[in-house]
C-alpha cells in the first residue's frame, strides 16, 4: 500500500458511524476482540477531560476509516495513554508506524512527558512496532477469571465495618477511598468527582453497582462491579475496581468486600466475572486466587520518555 493512499486527520462527528462499522469488522474477523456497542463508543468519546476532535485520530483510505489511535490525557502524572488500531487488512503497510508518529506528536504537543500504550503479550508484531519507536516494557498485569458454575463462594467472618451500596448523592465518597486507596499505585491517575459521577452514569453501571465499606462514617473499602454486554447478547461480570484504605489492610475487609461482589454479580445470574491486576501486586493475586480465579491471558504495558 503506498503511502499516499491513506490520510491521517483528527475525528469529526460523522467518522463515528465509520468507526462503528470498522470496530465491527474487527470483532468478526476476531472474535477474541472486546465488543465495542455504539452507546459504549458515544460514552468513551463523551467522556471528562477528552475531546475527540483533539485526541483521536482517524486513518481514511477510500472514503473509509481503517485505523485510529485514541490518546488519552492524563497530565496529571504526565502522560498520555494511547490505544491505537488497523483494520486487519490493512496492517504490515506502515500506518500503525505512522500513527504511532502522529500520536507522539500530539501527546508533546499537550505537554506529557511519558507515552504509555498497553498490548497483549501474545501481539508479536504490536511488541516489535513499540521497541523499533523506542518503547520499552515497563509492566505486565494479568487477566483473570473466576466460572461461577466451578466456584466455592465460602462466606467469609464479618468485621467490624458497615457494607453497604452507594447511594446516589455519595461519588465524592468513591472518588476519595479511590484516590486514598490506589495513591502510589503504578500507572493510578488520581480521578476527579466529575470523572466519577461520570461513569456512574454510563450505560449499565450505576451506585448501586458499588459496595462500600465503613468504619463509623469513614469509608474504608469499595468494591465496584459491573455487567458488560457481549456481542452474542450474553453478559458477563466484572470486577471493575477494588480498594482498601491504607489504614485498613490485612484486616479482611478485602475478602469480605470482594465476597459481596460476587454474590451480587452471581445473583444477577451471570456465568463468569473477570477482572485485571497488576502481576506485581502479590496480595491482590493471592486473594482473587483464593476464590477460584485464574489467569487466561496477560496484557503488557510499555512506555517511551517524550522527547520534545
Amino acid at each position: 500500500m503506498r503511502e499516499s493512499s491513506f490520510g491521517i486527520r483528527p475525528y469529526q462527528p460523522w467518522d463515528f458511524g465509520k468507526i462503528i462499522r470498522l470496530l465491527s469488522e474487527a470483532k468478526h474477523m476476531e472474535p477474541d476482540r472486546p465488543f465495542v456497542s455504539s452507546v459504549g463508543l458515544a460514552e468513551r468519546l463523551a467522556r471528562p477531560n477528552f475531546s475527540p476532535e483533539e485526541h483521536l485520530l482517524v486513518v481514511e483510505a477510500e472514503g473509509e476509516i481503517i485505523g485510529y489511535t485514541e490518546i488519552t490525557p492524563e497530565l496529571g502524572i504526565g502522560r498520555t495513554v494511547l490505544d491505537c488500531f488497523v483494520h486487519q487488512r490493512r496492517r504490515r503497510q506502515g500506518i500503525a508506524s505512522k500513527l504511532l508518529a502522529q500520536a507522539t506528536k500530539c501527546s508533546g504537543a499537550i505537554g506529557a512527558r511519558t507515552i504509555q500504550v498497553s498490548i497483549n503479550e501474545a501481539a508479536h508484531a504490536g511488541e516489535t512496532l513499540l521497541s523499533h519507536a523506542g518503547f520499552r516494557m515497563v509492566r505486565r498485569f494479568i487477566e483473570m477469571r473466576l466460572d461461577f458454575y466451578t466456584a466455592c463462594l465460602i462466606d467469609v467472618k464479618e468485621g467490624p465495618f458497615t457494607i453497604r451500596k452507594l447511594r446516589r448523592d455519595e461519588s465524592e465518597r468513591l472518588t476519595e477511598i479511590q484516590n486514598r486507596s490506589f495513591a502510589g499505585s503504578w500507572g493510578f491517575h488520581p480521578n476527579t468527582d466529575e470523572e466519577i459521577r461520570y461513569r456512574l452514569t454510563l450505560h449499565g453501571c450505576g451506585p448501586e453497582d458499588v459496595i462500600m465499606a465503613y468504619a463509623d462514617r469513614k469509608a474504608v473499602a469499595y468494591c465496584w462491579i459491573r455487567t458488560l454486554l457481549q456481542a452474542d447478547g450474553t453478559r458477563k461480570g466484572e470486577i471493575h475496581m477494588l480498594g482498601v484504605d491504607p489504614g485498613f489492610r490485612n484486616q479482611d475487609i478485602g475478602r469480605e468486600i470482594l465476597l459481596r461482589g460476587l454474590l451480587e454479580l452471581k445473583g444477577r445470574g451471570l456465568s463468569r466475572v473477570d477482572l485485571t491486576v497488576d502481576e506485581e501486586n502479590h496480595a491482590a493475586r493471592q486473594l482473587y486466587e483464593s476464590f477460584g480465579f485464574r489467569a487466561y491471558t496477560t496484557t503488557v504495558w510499555y512506555e517511551k520518555q517524550f522527547t520534545p
